[in-house]
């Protein structure tokens, strides 16, 4: 099982479970928290996907244990969290250190998570991904069978992944009509912004400049899906065309989500004559940086 496959386990439904658990620290018998997760027309009905679902993936993920009759928050999904603190802080941690993690990914049967991420942040961005269409023919022209290999076959799986990459900060969903629910309009882009603006402080050890070498490397030991990442060299190395290392470009995804740090003063690129640089694609214009630093605003 896959946060991929599991429709009811999106980003929203593992909150709810997680928030409900959060501020009982003494935990929840399992039917009470049924009920909790599950409409009220519902629950006379035998247990329903809307509770099943997300409550599997979270006992797979490490989130909920089961003791003495009730349901509670592992200590590490807590991390410390107190019941009337951010509770939604201490949750986007926990599934940080789980989902975006390779080996732990892996573990709890969400290793294909990561490589269908890495292959969403490869797209182009300029050509906006149609959310009720499915990924499989991108994927196979890219990937032997890669649609099953990445758990992305069906427009569900497909959606799923733009829903966790929205909520990790990986990606943008726009349109849907003036009621927002029109799927037909809806499109999706890669945007890692939001994820990388996230970290710069763990990336950076002060004010200090890096060379972006250095700079990406900090930056995939936090996310591997991203340039130089683990998940992101696994994912190119199963591609039909071969590799195709950064080396010395950024793809446009990653190389917008930078300059748009820093015009929010978050980062400062600039380019030494005389260090080594990498280029920024925006698909219409390049640019060449070769220090990149925090800006006034991280």
């Amino acid at each position: 099982m896959s946060v991929l496959n599991t429709f009811e386990a999106v980003p929203g439904r593992l909150l709810s479970l997680y928030e409900v658990l959060f501020h009982r620290e003494k935990g929840m018998e399992e039917s009470v928290l049924e009920a909790c997760a599950t409409p009220a027309t519902l629950r006379k009905t035998e247990k329903t996907q809307l509770f099943n679902s997300p409550f599997a993936e979270a006992r797979n993920m490490g989130m909920v244990q089961i003791e003495d009759g009730r349901v509670r928050l592992t200590k590490e999904a807590r991390s410390g969290g107190k019941p009337r603190g951010d509770h939604e802080k201490h949750f986007r941690l926990f599934l940080r250190g789980v989902l975006l993690d390779p080996d732990r990914a892996e573990a709890a049967q969400q290793g294909k998570f990561l490589l269908a991420l890495s292959w969403l942040l490869t797209r182009d961005p300029l050509k906006p991904i149609q959310f009720s269409l499915p990924f499989v023919d991108a994927i196979n022209e890219e990937i032997e069978d890669g649609a099953r290999a990445l758990d992305l076959s069906t427009p569900s799986h497909s959606q799923n992944l733009l829903y966790w990459a929205r909520y990790l900060g990986f990606a943008t969903i726009f349109g849907g009509g003036s009621g927002g629910d029109d799927a037909s309009s809806r499109r999706a882009i890669p945007d890692p912004c939001r994820a990388i603006a996230e970290v710069l402080g763990e990336v950076f050890d002060g004010p200090g400049a890096l060379a972006p070498p250095q700079f990406l490397e900090r930056l995939s030991a936090i996310y591997p899906c991203l340039e130089m990442g683990r998940s992101r060299e696994r994912f190119l190395n199963l591609r039909k065309a071969g590799r195709d290392h950064y080396d010395t470009k950024l793809s446009i995804a990653t190389s917008l989500a930078l300059q748009r740090l820093a015009n929010q003063h978050k980062l400062i690129l600039s380019n030494p004559a005389d260090a080594a640089a990498v280029i920024l694609d925006f698909g219409v214009r390049q640019r060449r940086v070769s220090r990149i630093e925090p800006g006034s605003a991280v």
